[in-house]
């Protein structure tokens, strides 16, 4: 404890108070001043912490920053991946074969259904043959990149009884179309771990199915580059709980 007494104010003098941003608070140290009867209103201990504290926020500020510069690195490297993904089926895409789109922030090869395969089957038409080739082709040139290949379609349900027999819904008719394109993409030289096939059915529309419009659009086969996980934020972390440490 401290002993007071009576301060005259024409006794106190002006002085300056080291202010401390912590944590969004302001903190103010006294340590290093005296008023008439209060010797150090606050203990060196304390002092020290305060200190301390200060120092962890300025490396938390310095490391948040450099994440931050990272993050936009990072992003840089997408858009110029991306120009280049563009760059390369530049004639495929003047030529109407394929479109690119970011979907789900990935990058991804959509090419029509109508385009690849006769309606009602899984077995590619010569011009869809031809239009896997090339793609498969390009991408072949990506030998640190994976790709799943994913089957759509549009809400119509399979009615014909020879279609049914094979295809029982349309998530068996999207499944089966996109492995005939990942064989050829194999063919194609595309190293066969380094793709999978999946399907989607009706379930992921990109456009209303109320028209034919819209069904047309919904009848595609995407190929998406998959990212690699292991550059997001918090990898090692994850890759470390893995491991039990």
């Amino acid at each position: 404890m401290f002993a007071l007494k009576k301060i005259e104010p024409r006794s106190i003098k002006r002085i300056k108070i080291p202010v401390y941003p912590v944590n969004g608070k302001i903190l103010l140290s006294c340590a290093s001043f005296v008023l008439i009867g209060i010797t150090h209103c606050v203990s060196m201990s304390t002092h020290t912490e305060l200190q301390n504290e200060l120092a962890q926020y300025q490396t938390d500020l310095e490391r948040n920053s450099a994440e931050s510069r990272q993050r936009n690195m990072e992003a840089q490297a997408r858009v110029v991946e991306f120009q280049k993904l563009i760059g390369s089926f530049k004639a495929l895409i003047d030529s109407g074969k394929l479109q690119i789109r970011m979907v789900d922030g990935r990058m991804v090869v959509v090419l029509a259904s109508d385009v690849l395969f006769p309606s009602g089957s899984a077995a590619l038409s010569a011009e869809g043959q031809s239009a896997v080739a090339e793609v498969a082709a390009i991408m072949a040139r990506m030998p640190d990149k994976r790709f799943q290949v994913e089957g759509h379609t549009d809400n119509v349900p399979i009615t014909s009884r020879t279609l049914l027999y094979r295809f029982p819904s349309n998530w068996q008719l999207a499944s089966e179309r996109a492995i005939t394109v990942l064989k050829v993409m194999i063919e194609g030289g595309v190293k066969a771990d380094h793709i999978s096939a999946a399907s989607f059915g009706e379930n992921k529309p990109v456009r209303d199915n109320a028209s034919e419009d819209g069904r047309r659009a919904n009848r595609r086969i995407e190929i998406v580059i998959v990212p690699d996980l292991s550059s997001l934020p918090g990898f090692e972390e994850l890759k470390k709980i893995e491991a039990g440490g």
